[in-house]
């Protein structure tokens, strides 16, 4: 298994792989969650994204946000 399989793994996932510890799970799901952030992969839990297909209102390309907000994860 390889850390980016292992990064998406859930709690029933690790429960399974042996890890029966419940505080174990918590503390490595926390970690998990930290380490996809920081590299930048999807969150397997998360819902999909709406569709782009333009037919949300709004200004086209107005993300709400600017790109130097900083996000504070390398602080």
């Amino acid at each position: 298994m390889t850390w980016k399989e292992m990064v998406v793994m859930d709690e029933q996932a690790l429960e399974a792989q042996g890890v029966v510890a419940l505080g174990a799970r918590r503390k490595m799901l926390k970690t998990f969650e930290v380490v996809r952030k920081k590299m930048g992969i999807d969150d397997p839990t998360a819902p999909p994204p709406p569709p782009s297909g333009g037919s949300a209102p709004g200004a086209p390309g107005s993300s709400g946000g600017s790109a130097g907000s900083g996000s504070g994860l390398f602080a």
